[in-house]
């Protein structure tokens, strides 16, 4: 049995609950999660449009953009049941000066039949610790392609160097090479299982560097109405 919907929707679940005793509301955490069927579709287009495999760094990039689109929901609720407690404003308004404080689209500030206050300090702090997540995550997924490239090189090397060493082995029991062609196969398999071994050591870095980027202290910022 296929346990993986299970735990999805497990995850979903627990998720809900999180959200239903953070806002006290059954409604908004739907309100939230509604947001993330259209993140994994379009990510999932965007895969096929540009003919791309559903690797591990795809999957790590889906679960990226389905965070942000999570977090950003968050942020957006936050300020709407700000605005109806301080300003009583209906729940559309609301909404709309929330979309509208989270991407403006004027550089003025204004929208037409809306003003609105700048973004405060929290959400600016917010903003900002999302641009630095987003980039940290960049540069870990181009090193973690980088080194993945790498180690199948070596990998390759490795099975060469492998491939030398029973030749070697053989031709030294049949008499016709001497041990130090034997000791030699051994150096160079050593060698590249030495270099196996560093690169792993630099993707498992670079794997902790990306999940502390994609949830850690990168976006930690709690925006409080």
């Amino acid at each position: 049995m296929n346990s993986e919907p299970l735990l999805i929707g497990a995850a979903l679940a627990t998720v809900y609950l999180v959200l239903g005793i953070l806002y006290e509301s059954y409604v908004h955490p739907v309100t939230i999660l509604s947001t993330l069927p259209s993140a994994g579709v379009g990510a999932l287009l965007a895969l096929m449009l540009t003919h791309t495999d559903l690797s591990i760094i795809a999957m790590i990039g889906i679960i990226l953009l389905i965070g942000i689109v999570k977090k950003n929901a968050i942020l957006m609720i936050d300020f709407a049941l700000a605005a109806e407690r301080n300003e009583g404003k209906s729940s559309r308004d609301s909404i709309y000066e929330a979309c509208n404080a989270a991407l403006p689209s004027h550089p003025d500030d204004h929208v037409v039949g809306l003003n609105y206050k700048r973004p405060s300090t929290p959400v600016a702090g917010y903003r900002q610790s999302v641009l630095t997540a987003l980039q940290q995550v960049e540069d870990n997924l181009a090193a973690l392609t980088v080194l993945a490239t790498e180690a199948d090189k070596v990998q390759d090397t490795i099975q060469s160097a492998d491939r030398a060493l029973n030749i070697s082995t053989a031709q030294y029991k049949a008499g016709t090479t001497s041990y130090l062609t034997v000791i030699t196969s051994q150096a160079t398999l050593l060698s590249s299982q030495s270099s196996a071994v560093r690169l792993l050591s630099r993707r498992l870095t670079a794997s902790v560097l990306l999940v502390e980027a994609l949830g850690g202290d990168a976006i930690s910022t709690v925006v409080t109405g």
